[in-house]
């Protein structure tokens, strides 16, 4: 018997020395094949030292911005022209970027950005001030805009370099192959089989959407310029949907900067100090409060106590966010339960955080031509980044508001849910409308700056004013999701302003 265990015991030693070498040399050979691949993708686009030659780029590039989960119709992809001007500085690691475009039912978007190699700054073109934002992470423009940099940031980190398989991109074969950049994230390279040129980079993601999903970086063509071979356009996409197309109308690499690119414009002001709120729960009237959720600005979350349960409207940001609110809101009212989730519209800022909800066993709010973004939503699974209702799976508790409105009311408090599309921002939308303090909830209609910069009338601005007067509701006082709160005397001082300018 002795000998059996003896003779059983090197078996399974000499097995796993066999798997233990196997293994090393499919690793191995997985790297020295990517190797191969990232070398002669280096050598299409002239050698390392060619790519490196770049101080410093400049792109004009115009096309479309597409709204994924931003459109007026659920499952929409509507495209609004978009313009981007962008210079970088390699050597001093600072860059310059443009942005035009125009949001469904917005006044045109101008921003200007200038990251001086520590801090970033963002220009309001139209209301002509400044504000500071947080840094990029490394690297990150550069990579986003050159496919040379991601062949740089691979070769400088060839330990991670792995081969991943043969591939088809746009019906054309391609060689596949990932390593890890400088912030940690696992990037694939699909290298044209033919050319060895970059045709996409992508990665994998956890979108509060979609959940387990990949977003892309797509270059669709190239040309030459001086001794470097730029990408003809580029193509973003997340969950297979374009978010942004773009060709690129003119490139200059290496040429003579302006330093007064990367200056502030000295006409323009600060703006005045945000002071966001996050987390803080402020009470607005009797058993009315609303709660800010700091992400890229300040969203807020309406709840109101009623008799035997608490109702919510608006869940922005992502799961984590809503756990935060929900704790929040059971510690401002502590003993009751959330019983409904009324959500403005489908957009992904103003809904993100629903599945938190869901996984509390919370009914669900909304109209029926939003239905189906929030069964794709409870639907979506979660394993990067686990979230409460995969780890606690629940069924999607939906409601609807039928015939425009819904009345919420325990006899003393009231809620009116009305449907408030369709508008110039979105088909169908909700706002939440209180009788007795003449409160109005609504989101993305007015454009009022976090500071209290005085509201700018865009064209949903407008249809909010009038569609007030044509409901015969006696608002005094409107909260925005985003921005700061406003009185009804100040949207129509600033829609009768907007109709001046129109006219003049």
């Amino acid at each position: 018997m002795r000998r059996v265990k003896v003779g059983l015991f090197f078996v399974i030693c000499i097995i796993s020395c066999v798997q233990s070498v196997f293994g090393q040399a499919v690793t191995q050979q997985s790297y020295e094949r990517a190797r191969k691949i990232l070398d002669e993708s280096i050598k299409a686009y002239g050698g390392i030292e060619t790519l490196r030659s770049i101080r410093n780029f400049s792109i004009h590039s115009e096309g479309d911005f597409v709204f994924r989960n931003q459109s007026r119709k659920v499952g929409g992809a509507d495209r609004s022209p978009l313009r981007n001007d962008f210079t970088y500085d390699i050597k001093t690691d600072r860059y310059c970027l443009v942005l035009k475009m125009k949001y469904p039912g917005a006044v045109r978007s101008e921003q200007r950005q200038i990251f001086d190699g520590k801090e970033l700054f963002q220009e309001n073109l139209s209301r002509r001030n400044i504000s500071k934002l947080p840094p990029p992470p490394p690297r990150r423009n550069r990579n986003f805009w050159l496919p040379q940099f991601s062949l740089i940031s691979a070769f400088e980190r060839v330990n991670g370099l792995r081969f991943l398989g043969v591939a088809s991109f746009n019906n054309r074969p391609h060689q596949v192959i990932s390593f890890v950049n400088e912030t940690g994230q696992q990037i694939s390279l699909y290298i044209d089989s033919e050319t060895k040129l970059l045709s996409k980079w992508e990665r994998m993601i956890s979108d509060p959407i979609a959940g387990d999903t990949t977003t892309e970086t797509i270059f669709p063509g190239y040309k030459t310029i001086g001794n470097q071979k730029v990408p003809t356009g580029r193509i973003v996409k997340i969950d297979n949907e374009i978010t942004q197309e773009v060709r690129y109308v003119d490139v200059a690499v290496n040429s003579s900067l302006n330093d007064d690119a990367f200056k502030l414009d000295p006409e323009f002001k600060f703006a005045a100090p945000e002071t966001p709120n996050s987390l803080k729960v402020t009470k607005v009237a009797a058993n009315v409060y609303i709660i800010g959720i700091l992400t890229y600005d300040e969203l807020k979350v309406l709840f109101i106590d009623l008799k035997d349960y608490i109702w919510v409207m608006e869940a922005p940001g992502v799961g984590a966010d809503s756990r935060q609110v929900i704790d929040k809101i059971k510690e401002t009212i502590p003993g009751k339960p959330i019983k409904y989730l009324a959500v403005t519209h489908h957009h992904s800022d103003h809904a993100g955080g629903v599945r938190t909800y869901i996984a509390d066993g919370v009914t669900v709010v909304t109209t029926r031509g939003n239905r189906p973004y929030f069964e794709r939503v409870a639907k979506s699974q979660f394993t990067i980044a686990p979230d409460d209702l995969m780890l606690k799976p629940q069924p999607l508790k939906i409601e609807f508001v039928e015939n425009e409105k819904r009345v919420f009311t325990d006899g003393t408090q009231t809620v009116e849910l009305y449907n408030f599309g369709p508008n110039p921002h979105a088909e169908e939308m909700l706002v939440a409308y209180l009788p007795k303090e003449r409160i109005l909830f609504e989101a993305d209609v007015l454009d009022r700056p976090l500071n209290g910069d005085y509201p700018i009338a865009e064209e949903s601005a407008v249809y909010l004013a009038a569609w007030i007067k044509r409901n015969n509701l006696a608002v005094e006082k409107i909260i925005p999701v985003h921005g700061t709160i406003t009185t009804m005397t100040e949207l129509l001082t600033a829609v009768a302003e907007r109709e001046k300018r129109t006219n003049d």
